[in-house]
């Protein structure tokens, strides 16, 4: 909903910050379906992101042993971002590049 009523109140910004990230850990998803994980960037000791060579954010899933589950609220609470898993396959190693959609804080 939130784009379409940006739309209709004339703003042209994209719905979402979006960033490339690396998964510092591996994740399984159901095959044939794109997976939006809650996550958290490593920063460093002043708060700023971490950031490989690349460029890239350096990720992991929030909610650590709870899961992604849907009824994970903590893992909502204390996500920062969406790591953007692609539909195919249902695994991905640590050291995959993901899309990440930044949440607005």
């Amino acid at each position: 909903v939130r784009p379409a009523l940006a739309a209709l109140g004339g703003q042209s910004e994209p719905p979402h910050r979006v960033d490339r990230g690396i998964l510092l850990e591996p994740v399984t998803k159901s095959g044939g379906r794109r997976a939006f994980l809650r996550a958290v960037t490593l920063r460093d000791a002043r708060g700023l992101v971490r950031r490989d060579e690349s460029g890239r954010l350096l990720v992991r899933l929030a909610g650590g042993i709870a899961g992604q589950g849907s009824h994970v609220l903590s893992a909502l609470a204390t996500a920062e971002a969406l790591a953007i898993v692609p539909e195919e396959g249902d695994r991905r190693p640590a050291g995959t590049e993901v899309e990440i959609w930044w949440l607005d804080r």
